[in-house]
């Protein structure tokens, strides 16, 4: 599973912002889990809107390259959370 999948569940992390579908940030986030490796991409700073499409692209299933993992984390977020987790990937270093 992506790194970053993990955002939706854990501790949340201050500043993340309020999530109308119960997302969090896991502790990966705080023990460099969004930085990537091997076969996970790195999303820790990753561009606002690239993020955001992404996220939207899986939710919708225009993007299903995931075996089905993102897919069936992002049709739970709403528009709220998708915003919320792009500006907190790109704030991340």
């Amino acid at each position: 599973m992506p790194a970053w999948a993990a955002a939706i569940s854990g501790v949340t992390p201050a500043g993340f912002g309020n999530c109308t579908s119960g997302c969090t940030a896991s502790s990966a986030s705080a023990s460099g889990g969004f930085l990537g490796q091997n076969e996970v991409p790195r999303v820790a700073g990753q561009n606002y809107a690239y993020v955001v499409a992404q996220l939207k692209a899986f939710r919708e299933r225009r993007r299903t390259n995931d075996a089905g993992t993102m897919t069936s984390v992002a049709r739970t977020l709403s528009e709220t959370d998708i915003e919320n987790l792009g500006h907190f990937l790109a704030g991340l270093r």
